[in-house]
This record gives structure tokens, C-alpha cells and sequence, in this order.
């Protein structure tokens, strides 16, 4: 077998990765573990719009994305977005869309978008720490972890970006609040909140206010209620301990509920120079939790009409929350879920049976050619994300990456124990006519590699 090591980063790479290790090898960016507090706080959601032209001014960008670790030869394309003809996915989570005129400014400017959901929030902590710590590992994650983001938010702000959408979660990991609490407070609208729109759903069905424009979390599983629109805030509370138990993801938590604030527009300017001040402060998780706070203030029973309500007792519980605000909270240590994670989980739950049907119907079968015969017809489809998927997980477990789609495919195609002659009744059931030739293709493909080792 071609040694996996000509196939990995090596350590001069300019990418922060470790020497070069055999897969399985850990090398020396492991993260330290993180303790998980009662309650936590992240960023999780970003987005930027720059008044310049990605292809116009790629220095520019270069720069911005040297400092969050990525490289862009490794981009992905993906299909138009927000009026963009051009997607870049420069890392699990994070695109940057730029091209077309639909999205030019008034005076003509073109413009780019850096889009980074939560797991490319979670991914970009992961990557500046990693870099870090191979510097110097003795460094603190969550004070490293802060410096990038300052460092991010500045970067963005000094290429005259403007923040667009911008979100601030408050995980309560100890179960004091339940969900039924939750359920319980919001069906009686023991609350107050200067939000007018709700949307609500559960196994029931969805409850919401007529004429106005709510938005609903298609990938949600569980109870949620929103609160707010996109025209400037929201606040999404949720289950996340079901959500990704519904994915079939065990998060090794008793309870998690989130509470989510997403800032846009003109509103995510505005919080953004608020969140980059509290984190040059280290203030960030009680201005996070102020925020969630200052949104909504859930109320003791009282009988009161829901015209009084803001003058009932704030529901004890709530006050316990915003009081732990002023205390001592993790910052972006919440349990995260990689791509690999994902995917494992759904084998897991659903791939596995009909793999083992499969086996069961191929008379005379084994579990090699049928996972080879899988593997072959999948091997050249896979992308750059699929790329960045792999590299994601391995640099998470103290692997060091894969240097090229290329170099991943060579890896693959030359494990030992890859079949390459296949029965009638496989080649029948999983090579369609289509598929023929890139089963060929990655055949031929082996046999060169293999003949390259002798």
C-alpha cells in the first residue's frame, strides 16, 4: 500500500497542520478538552457584506481568509445565492458568494458576501486554535478562541464590511428551565416581549399570529417558538438536546435548551460593535445572556390581562438565568457535531440495514466486495466539500489532513483489501449503465497505483 503519509499535509504547509501522520497516528494539534459550564455562549451564526469585488480585489480577500485559516485553493463552487452567481464553500459551514449585478450597490460597487453558519463558526474556532496551539501548547482555548474572533470582526470591519445577520446563543445545559416550562409559559403568554410575531411548533402542529411574516427552522426537530422576524430581530428558543437526538446524535448532555438572538440588518450592525467591545473586555457571555434578557422576560403566574403583564413578577427561574449572566460561562464550548459525525449517525440508523439487506439478497456475497463495489462507484464523485468534511474530522481527533481531493482519492483506491471483480448480481443491482465507466475508471485508476508500488 502507498504509504498514507504522501498523501497528507506535511508541516510546512503554511495552513497550521501537523507533520505528516499515518491515518489512525494522532500528531500534536489535539485540542485540549473543554469543561462544559451550566450554562454557555457562542457566536453562531455571521454574515458579512464587503463593497468590493472578490475577483476584482483578491488580495484583499486572501488576506481575510489567511487569518481564518482557510485555503482557498481547496474552495468548493456551489449553486447561486442571495443574487450571487458565484458560491465559494471555503470550509464545512462557510461560503462566500460574489458576482452578478443584482447584488451591485446603487453606485455600481460589486460586492461579496462571507456567510458563515454555526458549523462554520464551530470549524473557524477549531482552525485558529489549532494554529495556535501548534505554536505554543500551553495557550488557553477559550482566550484563543476570542482572539479570533476579535480578530475576525476587526478584519471584516477595516474591508469596510457590514455586518447583515449576526447570531448570540444562550445554552442552558443545567435543566433547571424544561422544555414543558417553556411550552407551559408560551401557550399562556406569560411573557413580555417587545416582539410582536410568534411562531410555535411542536408534535402538535404550529400556532401563529395572522398577517405577520414568521420563519420556521425546516431541519428542527422538537419543540421551538420564534419570536420577531428577519427584518431586524428574532429570538428562537428551542430543544437542541432533541434536535440532535433526532438526528440520531447523542450530544452527552441531560438537557439543552438554546436560547438564540439573530440580529439583522441595521440591527446587526449595531450589535456587532457591541459584541467585538465585549469580547476586548472578555464580557462577551453576560452581554450575550443581556441580550437574551433584554428580549424577553418570562412571568410568574398572575392573573394579570395580557395589556398588564409586564408589571407581573418575572418567573424565578428567568431571574436565576439572567443573574448567571454575571458569573462564570463557557464561551463557544458547546457540544458540536462535525459532518463525519453526521454521517456516521445516519449509517448508524439507516444505512446499515439496507446495506445488510443488500447482503442478504446477494446470494454468495461477503462484506468486502459489497462495500468495495459501493466504494468504487462513489470514490470519483466526491468533491472538495466532501475534502474539507474529512479534513474537518481528522484535524478534530489529532490527524493530520489530506492535501489534495486528489490525495484522498490515491488513499482510498489503494487500500488493500478493495475488491475489484464483481459477480453478475452486484454488477446488475449497484453498476447501472451510467456508472459503468467510472467504475472502469477508478479500476484502471488502482491498478496504476498498485503497479506504482512495485
Amino acid at each position: 500500500m502507498i504509504p498514507a503519509s504522501r498523501f497528507l499535509r506535511s508541516k510546512d504547509d503554511g495552513l497550521g497542520n501537523g507533520s505528516a501522520a499515518r491515518p489512525g497516528e494522532a500528531s500534536c494539534n489535539t485540542p485540549p478538552s473543554v469543561h462544559l459550564n451550566r450554562l454557555g455562549t457562542c457566536i453562531d451564526y455571521l454574515k458579512f457584506t464587503f463593497p468590493h469585488g472578490y475577483l476584482r480585489e483578491r488580495a484583499l480577500f486572501s488576506s481575510l481568509f489567511e487569518l481564518m485559516c482557510v485555503d482557498e485553493s481547496s474552495s468548493e463552487s456551489l449553486r447561486s445565492m442571495h443574487g450571487f452567481t458565484d458560491v465559494m464553500r471555503i470550509a464545512p459551514g462557510t461560503n462566500v458568494a460574489f458576482g452578478g449585478t443584482m447584488t451591485n450597490r446603487k453606485s455600481g460597487e460589486e460586492t461579496t458576501m462571507l456567510e458563515m453558519s454555526g458549523e462554520g463558526c464551530r470549524d473557524f474556532e477549531d482552525r485558529y486554535f489549532s494554529r495556535r496551539f501548534m505554536e505554543d501548547d500551553s495557550i488557553d482555548r477559550s482566550e484563543t478562541v476570542r482572539d479570533g474572533w476579535i480578530s475576525l470582526i476587526e478584519k471584516c470591519l477595516s474591508m469596510d464590511g457590514e455586518c447583515k445577520r449576526v447570531d448570540v446563543p444562550t445554552d442552558d445545559f443545567s435543566g433547571g428551565i424544561t422544555v414543558s416550562e417553556i411550552k407551559e409559559k408560551v401557550a399562556n403568554h406569560h411573557y413580555s416581549t417587545e416582539l410582536r410575531a410568534l411562531e410555535v411548533t411542536d408534535e402538535r402542529g404550529k400556532e401563529e399570529l395572522k398577517d405577520v411574516k414568521t420563519v420556521k427552522d425546516s431541519k428542527l426537530s422538537g419543540y421551538s417558538a420564534t419570536f420577531g422576524t428577519r427584518k431586524s430581530l428574532q429570538l428562537c428558543i428551542y430543544d437542541k438536546l432533541a434536535e440532535r437526538m433526532a438526528a440520531g446524535i447523542d450530544p452527552k448532555v441531560d438537557s439543552w435548551i438554546r436560547f438564540e438572538v439573530r440580529f439583522y440588518h441595521d440591527r446587526a450592525g449595531q450589535e456587532i460593535q457591541k459584541l467585538l467591545k465585549a469580547l476586548k473586555c472578555k464580557t462577551e457571555s453576560s452581554h450575550i445572556v443581556g441580550c437574551l434578557s433584554s428580549i424577553i422576560d418570562f412571568k410568574e403566574e398572575s392573573g394579570m390581562s395580557e395589556r398588564h403583564r409586564s408589571k407581573a413578577e418575572t418567573w424565578s427561574k428567568w431571574t436565576e438565568l439572567a443573574k448567571s449572566g454575571t458569573g462564570s460561562i463557557g464561551f463557544a464550548v458547546a457540544p458540536r457535531v462535525m459532518s463525519i459525525e453526521s454521517n456516521a449517525s445516519w449509517l448508524v440508523r439507516e444505512g446499515g440495514k439496507s446495506f445488510l439487506r443488500i447482503l442478504a439478497a446477494l446470494d454468495g456475497s461477503d462484506f468486502a466486495t459489497l462495500g468495495s463495489a459501493l466504494g468504487l462507484k462513489a470514490v470519483n464523485k466526491l468533491t472538495k466539500a466532501d475534502l474539507q468534511n474529512v479534513n474537518q474530522y481528522r484535524k478534530s481527533v489529532g490527524q493530520t489532513e489530506f492535501g489534495t481531493l486528489d490525495d484522498l482519492k490515491r488513499y482510498l483506491l489503494t487500500i488493500p483489501d478493495l475488491v475489484v471483480d464483481f459477480d453478475e448480481q452486484i454488477t446488475k443491482l449497484i453498476f447501472d449503465k451510467r456508472s459503468k465507466k467510472e467504475i472502469q475508471k477508478a479500476i484502471e485508476q488502482r491498478k496504476l497505483l498498485k503497479d506504482g508500488e512495485k
